[in-house]
């Protein structure tokens, strides 16, 4: 039976790979990126302020699905002013924070739709 679910798994993966070779034409959403970069750039204050050893990581999904992604790593987050924290992720569509097992939290902040595919 747990073979069964892996064989299925395995073929949805090798779907994907294909999915990723087949070319595709993505435009940039202005409104959006400029959410994103402003939401980046609030945030990365705000944790800098609270831990200058913050890790930040920010990326547009490898697989064009438009998925922009902003992590922090850091021992500690902490939002004084919390209309700025509002203002960070306002526009975000999902904002998830967990503990790591080395002590740390990651935040993870994503913004969808920041390039749509243009339809021939």
């Amino acid at each position: 039976m747990e073979d069964e679910k892996f064989e299925t798994l395995d073929a949805f993966i090798e779907y994907l790979k294909e999915l990723e070779k087949v070319p595709r034409v993505l435009k940039i959403d202005q409104k959006r990126m400029k959410e994103f970069q402003d939401a980046c750039s609030v945030l990365k204050g705000i944790a800098l302020e609270a831990d200058p050893d913050a890790k930040i990581e920010y990326e547009i999904d490898s697989m064009g699905a438009g998925v922009g992604i902003m992590r922090i790593v850091t021992d500690r987050f902490e939002a004084n002013d919390m209309q700025r924290l509002i203002n960070g992720i306002q526009f975000a569509t999902n904002v998830e924070a967990y503990a790591l097992t080395d002590g740390n939290i990651r935040i993870a902040i994503t913004f969808y739709d920041i390039t749509n595919e243009i339809k021939k």
